[in-house]
């Protein structure tokens, strides 16, 4: 008994069933591509422009007047102004600071330099003790 034609049958049921989906796959992407490349098209504000200057300037303006009349751009002028302010007193207080580490600096370069020093020497004496305590007395 040979299960070569249903094998055969079976791989061909697969391979139509793999065709139909690859079908129904390149069918929605055509039906989802479409209309978000129309939509694109709509939005693309630069093209817009191009093709109808005259329009886009009376827009700008428009909006401007919009802006203007709502006292917007007062608010964000103040609003920045006080940023400014802000960041320029953090500047000074970061300004005072790095004098006063920069003041500090020699006082504190001073204190590891003496604990360096004081290290070697505590060492030195350490090793002259050793090297005194090895060396055989000559009273022996």
């Amino acid at each position: 008994m040979s299960l070569q034609p249903e094998i055969a049958a079976a791989r061909d049921d697969v391979q139509r069933a793999r065709d139909q989906i690859s079908d129904t796959i390149a069918e929605l992407e055509e039906r989802v591509t479409a209309p978000v490349q129309a939509v694109k098209q709509r939005l693309d504000v630069g093209r817009a422009v191009r093709e109808h200057p005259w329009a886009a300037l009376a827009v700008a303006v428009g909006a401007g007047v919009l802006v203007a009349s709502t006292g917007a751009d007062e608010r964000a002028a103040e609003i920045a102004a006080e940023q400014a302010r802000q960041a320029a007193a953090r500047a000074r207080e970061a300004g005072a600071a790095g004098l006063r580490l920069a003041s500090e600096a020699p006082s504190r370069s001073r204190q590891a330099l003496g604990g360096v020093v004081d290290a070697l020497g505590a060492k030195l004496v350490i090793s002259i003790v050793d090297a005194l305590r090895e060396t055989p007395s000559r009273a022996d």
